[in-house]
Formats: structure tokens, C-alpha cells, sequence
């Protein structure tokens, strides 16, 4: 009896607004009563509201007490570009649901920033090419990829006088050749050339070696002989130089002072000839170029040859063009001025049957055949390399 009215009593509290509890957490909800006699009270109007600092408590429905204040997850106040993830605020994906274009891939802008780009997608990134080679990526809208030959000279650190030159797959790296390195008879090295090949009559070679230079050709080669000059030009694929040309036909007698006056005003001899009309001197420098040349022009007999282009090469000069006749060989030589640094040499006598294999065995070991002759003696070849 006396529980059944202390029950009574905490009805009655409730009914007259009593709370489950004030202060920071919320009150115990009214518990249900268990009597003597077994019975349990699960009236719901027992259960107790929360105090006023939590959750209302939640009367216990099965003699168990109340539980407290529930707590769901604290909003967030993220900043631009952020998105709130469970307890933390996280970049918000801007690709979400974005299709880009073929051959593009959606990149997400990074908070604080918003949104999204599409951009080429690089489909490189799993390639592997050949020694030598890169891959290039093809540019949107074109989708996939090429192995292209790696441009060695990308990075080169040439000096300012040189050109660099790349070696092409399966090589890999680049070469720092001089702009001024006679072997080459001021052509620049290049992958591929342009050529030129003219035969014509001694009356037309003044407007024959000028029209190569205004096309940028240089005659790296000449011969003479009953059909008249044959001239051979070269040029880089796609050159846009053009050069200053020099013709002379003097008699020996005016060999030295003629090649000197070549050399001070800048031209190199590359090429020559002679005949019953003399030397026929071919002479080019870049339209404009102020570089001058030293010279060396020698005339030897055949058992002189080996000692005379050993010096040549220890002194740096390039013997650029070489005629026979019967004063025996006469060689022209040249160097930028002032330098010093030698060069290797080769000189070879061979018979025509041995020609494919010299010049390969030359190219083989980095040799340059810069001039050549024939005689009874047969072909004589000057090669050389740094």
C-alpha cells in the first residue's frame, strides 16, 4: 500500500510540471515501478521530460531507468570549397558527376578554390619507349599516343659558339659542335639536307655558285672535266640561311695572295679545282658573318702527303679542298683565327674498288673526308675528327 501511493505521489509530481533533471546533462526519465506482487507500471504519461541543459530523458519502458540526452552530429561551418565529411570538413570533389571530353580528364580545383577543369589527359604515363625515344602525347580531341626520336639537345648546354647536335635513336644524348668547325664547310649539322647538283660550263659559274649561296646551298664538292664543272650543294632541311659567295680562276703564281684574301674576308674555300684554265676556287661565308680565318696552302709532291696533313691537324687547320696536277697536290687549309685545338687526321690512297669500304671504315671511327683527289695514283682521301 505504502508503494502504491508513493507511486501516487511521483505521478502526481510529474502531472505538476516536475522536470527529469535540470543542469548540464539531461535528467533520468521516471522509472518504471516494480511492486511486491510482481506488477509493473509502463504507463508512458511516466516518463520525465529533460532537464533544460540536455535531450529529454525517456521513461524506461520495462523497469529500466531513463536514458539521457541523445547527441546527433555537430554541424560544421566549412570553409570555400570544403564540404563537411562525418566530423571534418574535406575538399569537395568538383568532378563529381562530370563528363569531360574524349581524350581530356576532369581535374578537381583544389579548395579554397571551387569547381573543375578539363584537361588533355596524359596518356604517357604507363608508356615505355625504345633507347633514344620519348613519347608524345596526342592532343586532344585524338586520343592515345607515339614513340617520336627523344630531342637530345632539349637540355644541351652548348657553349655559345656551338651548335648542338642530336644523336638520333637508338643514341641518346647530343653532340656540342663548333659553328665554326671546317669539316663541315660551314653547313650546319643537322639530321637531314636539302641538295643541289648543277653541271655547267665554265662561263656559267658565276651565277651558277651565287644562285647556290642565295638559296643557302654550299658547294661542298666540285670536279672538273670534259662535261664541264659538277658542283655539289648541301643545306639543313629547311634552312632559311643564305651566303655570301666568292669565285676566283687564278694562275699558281697568285695561289698564296688569292687564298689569303679569301681568309681576311671571311670565306671559306670549299671547294676547288683545276685545269688548263687554272684554280677555280669556290668560296662561301654566311651573308653577313665578320669571322675571319687563317690559312695554310701548301704544294707537295704524293710522299709528302702523310707528314703535310699530320701538321695541319696538329696546328687545327682543316684542309677543306685539294687539286693534282702536275705541280703535285695542292691543298688549302683553314681554321678560325686563333684557334688551337687540333684535330686527328686520316689520309688514305685507295683504288676504286676500295672506296665503299674506306668511307664507311671512315665513319665508323668519326672521320670527316674533307677533301679528295684522283690520279694514277688513285683516290686520295683527307679525313678528319676533334
Amino acid at each position: 500500500m505504502l508503494l502504491r501511493a508513493a507511486c501516487l505521489v511521483a505521478w502526481i509530481a510529474l502531472i505538476a510540471g516536475c522536470d527529469g533533471g535540470g543542469g548540464d546533462e539531461g535528467g533520468a526519465g521516471a522509472a518504471g515501478m516494480s511492486f511486491a506482487d510482481g506488477s509493473v507500471t509502463d504507463d508512458a504519461s511516466m516518463a520525465g521530460s529533460g532537464g533544460a541543459g540536455g535531450q529529454g530523458g525517456t521513461g524506461g519502458a520495462s523497469g529500466e531507468s531513463g536514458a539521457g540526452g541523445g547527441g546527433g552530429s555537430m554541424m560544421l561551418e566549412c570553409d570555400t570549397g570544403m564540404s563537411q565529411v562525418g566530423a571534418e570538413c574535406v575538399d569537395t570533389d568538383g568532378c563529381e558527376g562530370v563528363t569531360c571530353e574524349m581524350g581530356t580528364t576532369c581535374l578537381d580545383v583544389r579548395a579554397p578554390g571551387m569547381g573543375y577543369t578539363c584537361e588533355d589527359a596524359d596518356e604517357c604515363a604507363d608508356v615505355t619507349c625504345d633507347p633514344g625515344m620519348a613519347c608524345v602525347d596526342e592532343v586532344a580531341p585524338l586520343v592515345g599516343q607515339r614513340c617520336v626520336d627523344a630531342d637530345g639537345c632539349e637540355d644541351a648546354a652548348c657553349e655559345a659558339h656551338e651548335t648542338c647536335v642530336d644523336q638520333p635513336a637508338p643514341s641518346t644524348g647530343y653532340d656540342c659542335v663548333s659553328a665554326l668547325d671546317l669539316r663541315f664547310k660551314l653547313v650546319r649539322p643537322a639530321a637531314t639536307y636539302d641538295t643541289m647538283l648543277e653541271q655547267v660550263s665554265g662561263s656559267g659559274l658565276d651565277t651558277s655558285i651565287a644562285a647556290f649561296g642565295d638559296a643557302g646551298y654550299v658547294i661542298t664538292a666540285a670536279v672538273t672535266n670534259d662535261a664541264g664543272y659538277t658542283l655539289w650543294g648541301f643545306k639543313p632541311m629547311g634552312s632559311t640561311a643564305v651566303y655570301d659567295t666568292r669565285l676566283d680562276q687564278v694562275a699558281g703564281a697568285s695561289l698564296d695572295s688569292t687564298v689569303d684574301s679569301f681568309a681576311q674576308q671571311g670565306y671559306v674555300i670549299t671547294a676547288a679545282t683545276a685545269n688548263t684554265a687554272g684554280y677555280t676556287l669556290f668560296g662561301f661565308k654566311p651573308m653577313g658573318a665578320t669571322d675571319v680565318y687563317d690559312v695554310r696552302l701548301t704544294q707537295i709532291s704524293g710522299s709528302s702527303l702523310d707528314s703535310d696533313i699530320t701538321g695541319a691537324g696538329s696546328l687545327g687547320y682543316v684542309i677543306t679542298a685539294a687539286t693534282t696536277n702536275t705541280a703535285g697536290y695542292t691543298l688549302f687549309g683553314g681554321k678560325p683565327m686563333g684557334a688551337t685545338d687540333p684535330y686527328e687526321t686520316r689520309l688514305t690512297q685507295i683504288a676504286g674498288s676500295s672506296l665503299d669500304s674506306d668511307i664507311a671504315s671512315a665513319g665508323d671511327t668519326g672521320f670527316v673526308i674533307t677533301a679528295a683527289t684522283t690520279n694514277t695514283a688513285g683516290y686520295t682521301l683527307w679525313g678528319f675528327k676533334p
